[in-house]
């Protein structure tokens, strides 16, 4: 236990604080309110953050998920500050991971940082918020300069963007079949739409691993733009494999299936295999 902790655990309302935190971490947003009023906590109290070592507060927890709406208008009440900071190492501004239905009105409050971390920066662009990026940029609170050191910080950024891209999808995709919904292209390509927005931004050329990740996934929408930025594709880019097999493949059949492989093979300028026209051919 550091110091830190000690400090916070041997407060008079850290019972109180402790029990109203597991209420928040469980999403029981009546349980949480309810707790907070009758016990009589004060709005800018602190309770233990997910980082060990950190403790958080009350808003600054709050407003990273829009259900604790109810929550949030209480401690704002009762005098709330939202430029309370963390008290921890390495803590991330709450610009980078409020409910995107708070970060206007967190920038009003005057919530940007000062200097701008590149660690913050990449976080963004590897999970694709690009309406957050550009929301910053355009509040002044983010420069084209900030974004040029984050890349040079973070050289395999692009590579990174399009993997985690590709790891969130395998995760939603299964969530989804695991629901009975099958019916997933729209959150796809809204992805792909972010990533997209987000590489508008960035300098450069693109490398071959990450290249070659699209064209494992399908990507023919990233292929597509990197070939028009760059003035063409790499020659010796390995065409995509047709029909393939697993688990894995099977929760990533929105991406791939016939009609992404087809436009990967175009965007790549090669034949694709005939075996997609077969079922078609015997209609």
């Amino acid at each position: 236990m550091t110091a830190r902790d000690e400090y916070y655990i041997f407060q008079t309302d850290y019972p109180k604080l402790d029990v109203l935190r597991r209420f928040i971490t469980k999403g029981q947003v009546d349980e949480a309110v309810a707790w907070y009023k009758g016990e009589g906590l004060s709005p800018d109290a602190y309770i233990k953050g997910v980082k060990p070592g950190t403790w958080v507060p009350l808003l600054y927890q709050c407003l990273q998920d829009q259900r604790f709406n109810p929550l949030i208008k209480q401690l704002l009440r009762q005098g709330g500050n939202v430029l309370k900071l963390p008290d921890g190492d390495d803590v991330t501004p709450l610009i980078y991971i409020c409910d995107a239905a708070y970060l206007s009105y967190l920038l009003k409050k005057g919530a940007a940082p000062v200097p701008v971390n590149p660690r913050d920066v990449y976080h963004c662009f590897i999970y694709g918020r690009a309406e957050r990026v550009q929301k910053l940029l355009d509040h002044g609170c983010l420069t084209h300069a900030d974004i040029d050191r984050m890349q040079a910080t973070y050289p395999t950024l692009k590579y990174t963007m399009v993997d985690t891209g590709v790891k969130y999808l395998t995760y939603y995709y299964g969530a989804q079949v695991k629901k009975g919904n099958t019916i997933v292209k729209q959150t796809t390509d809204d992805l792909i739409g972010r990533y997209l927005a987000l590489f508008a931004l960035l300098e450069g050329s693109v490398d071959r691993p990450c290249l070659d990740l699209c064209v494992d996934y399908y990507l023919y929408e990233l292929l597509a733009y990197f070939k028009k930025r760059c003035g063409g594709l790499p020659k010796g880019l390995l065409p995509p494999v047709y029909g393939q097999k697993g688990a894995k493949a099977a929760f990533l059949r929105p991406l791939l299936n016939d009609y992404r492989y087809e436009q990967t093979c175009l965007t790549l300028d090669i034949e694709p295999t005939g075996e997609i026209y077969e079922g078609y051919n015997r209609c």
